[in-house]
């Protein structure tokens, strides 16, 4: 099953082609929207195709409050996207984190 998704959060435009040849799974839920874009956008940077379903089925807004607003992955990213959550922060030139 083939899925295409558009839409904004926080001014950011986003487009998904979802081929639904995989499994997605959640890998974190999140209680503010800032902490959810960071996120996701960190492991896009690496090439990991987030999801939410929270913006997709249009509950974004009532899934902060009822568990918090939902990233997922696709099944064979799920191992790379906790790596990449769970390494240790770079610092800065100073030793200051970034």
């Amino acid at each position: 099953m083939a899925a295409r998704f558009r839409g904004t959060i926080s001014g950011v435009n986003f487009h998904v082609n979802f081929d639904g040849d995989s499994e997605l799974v959640t890998l974190a839920s999140f209680a503010s929207e800032q902490e959810f874009l960071v996120v996701r956008a960190l492991l896009e940077s690496e090439g990991i195709e987030c999801f939410c379903p929270n913006v997709y089925s249009g509950l974004y807004t009532e899934g902060r409050r009822h568990g918090g607003i939902t990233l997922q992955v696709r099944q064979e990213d799920l191992a790379q996207a906790r790596a990449i959550l769970d390494a240790p922060c770079e610092s800065g030139s100073e030793g200051e984190p970034l």
